[in-house]
Formats: C-alpha cells, structure tokens, sequence
C-alpha cells in the first residue's frame, strides 16, 4: 500500500556518495532481520523490529524515547510467518500496528502507552493469518490487511476506528478453512513438475514465484 514516493530533494545522485553513519540503534531481536520502513514524524523515528516490538527514537541522536514489547500468544511459534514486521502507522497521536497473533494494536506516540489492543482474525483457527504489513491511516480509518498469498488463504481486509479499534468494516469474504481447501484441491490437481499451475483450459500454464503455496 503506498508508492514509497518522496518529494523531498536533500539527497540526490550527485551528494549521496557523502552519506555517512550518524547513529545505530538496537531493536533487541532481530530474528529474520529488519524488514520495515520506519517513519519519521517532528523528530521522531517510529520502528517496529522483529516480534513486533516497536520502539520511538530521537532522530537526531538515536537514543531511545519509549519501547513496547507485546505479549504474544504462543500461536506466534507454530506458524509460518514467524517475527516478520514490516512497518507501523501513524495517525492522531497514535501508532498503530498489526501483530504476528492477529490483533491490532494502538499506542500513545508521546508515551508508548496501549491505548486499545483487538483480536481481528483468529490466527489459530485460521492456519496462521494474521499481520506482518504496515496497515494505513488514511480519512480516520486504519485498514489493516492479512497475510494471505504465502499460506494459500484470501487476503482479508479490515478497517478499524482509530479511536476505540472496533472493525467498522471488512472486505472478503468466505470460511479460512474451506478457501484453503479448495485451493490445495486445484493445487494438487494441476501443478507441474516446475511449480507451474495449468489452466482450466489445459492451453495456458500460469508461472508464479511461489512453487510452494
């Protein structure tokens, strides 16, 4: 979600050869690496590192401003995506961010407090959905999007009231378990030897990045 478009001008192919180090700061956990864009807003760097632990840091120095680290259910072990976060949001004063359990979480920018914490999909009973993206604030809603396309399930998408994170609306619908099972079905049925899918047809073999879903 996003163009990762920036109008800003500082940087440009002529200095970034004179980039240098100004501080390094760190996350405490960095099982699978870092995989997000932080954001920066009025001197702050807002980050989220691996099992969702987010952190403010003071831009100009690094120095550590407040942390959370959410208790995760235990589910977060026996899945697939395991500790992957890719990035937070920001809205109102708020952070907001999806969990590994499938929940969605708001904090205090100023302090780190929770301000609401909501269970949006049952990462359990679903086979392991839940939130690794960055969701978006955009017109005081904060749509959060599943994982869906690594464990063969229909991405679903939710929007949340900034204020309290009752779903006002979601988008998908159908049973985890039954899309699931009708895609292995199709799966096992029509894929070829080098991960291919072939077509109702039999005329067209559709290729993907993915042999495995």
């Amino acid at each position: 979600m996003g163009t990762r478009y920036s109008p800003l001008k500082e940087i440009t192919a002529d200095n970034v050869q004179n980039l240098q180090v100004a501080w390094i700061a760190q996350t405490g956990n960095i099982r699978e690496g870092l995989m997000e864009t932080p954001l920066v807003i009025d001197g702050v760097v807002y980050s989220i590192g691996a099992m969702n632990r987010v952190q403010a840091l003071d831009a100009a120095n690094g120095k550590e401003i407040w942390h959370y680290y959410p208790r995760l259910d235990e589910v977060v072990n026996e899945i697939f995506l395991t500790a992957i976060a890719r990035g937070v949001a920001f809205g109102d004063g708020r952070v907001f961010f999806g969990t590994l359990d499938g929940r969605g979480i708001a904090l205090d920018a100023k302090t780190g407090k929770e301000l609401w914490s909501v269970q949006i999909v049952p990462t359990r009973k679903c086979g392991g959905c839940n939130f690794t993206s960055a969701p978006v604030y955009a017109d005081n809603v904060v749509v959060f999007g599943q994982t869906g396309g690594d464990i063969a399930q229909q991405g679903k998408i939710f929007g949340l009231d900034p204020a309290t994170g009752k779903i006002v609306w979601a988008f998908g619908k159908g049973r985890y378990k039954e899309l699931g099972r009708r895609f292995s079905q199709i799966w096992r049925r029509r894929r070829l030897a080098d991960g291919s899918v072939r077509s109702e047809d039999e005329d067209r073999v559709l290729r993907h990045g993915q042999p495995r879903p």
